[in-house]
């Protein structure tokens, strides 16, 4: 292709500065790596590959002057709008905005304490020593019944890594 040939710019804009590598979060749940073995620096990774990094949360997509309004994260609360936000001009956008797990089922209000949802991943870790926080004060000798509703392959990790985590 023609553009093999120029020079591409690339820009990466997320929320979060540190991301979390999902393929090792089953072995984290199991208690084989630790936190920060998953922990990505998205700030160090894109200076290492020379992409721009804009830590903040796209707010607008105009399309017609292909540009997108980031609300930056690494300004003073207080700031101006000026200072806060941020405009990424682009020809290519790629969205990848991940998922969030929300309950379309009916759920027992009681019932939500021993809920574990796995979105954000980043927030499954502290959601699981929670449970097992609350959990293992009031359970028989039994041990947990672990249910894990969904997911394919990553379901089956999911499950193998709490039965490994509670035994």
């Amino acid at each position: 292709p023609a553009w093999h040939n120029v020079r591409v710019r690339g820009t990466l804009v997320s929320d979060h500065a540190l991301a979390w590598y999902s393929g090792m979060l089953p072995g984290a749940i199991a208690e084989t790596y630790r936190t920060e073995a998953l922990e990505i620096d998205l700030r160090g990774v894109c200076a290492w590959a020379a992409l721009r990094f804009v830590h903040g949360a796209a707010r607008v997509i105009d399309r017609t002057a292909r540009r997108v309004r980031v609300e930056r994260r690494d300004v003073a609360e207080g700031a101006s709008d000026e200072a806060r936000f941020v405009d990424v001009s682009y020809d290519v956008l790629v969205l990848n905005i991940g998922s969030t797990s929300s309950l379309h089922i009916d759920v027992e209000p009681r019932a939500l304490p021993r809920v574990i949802t796995t979105r954000p991943i980043s927030e499954l870790l502290a959601k699981t020593q929670r449970f097992e926080s609350n959990f293992f004060t009031d359970t028989n000798d039994d041990g947990p019944r672990v249910v894990v509703v969904g997911g394919g392959a990553a379901g089956v990790e999911l499950a193998l890594a709490y039965l490994t985590r509670f035994e």
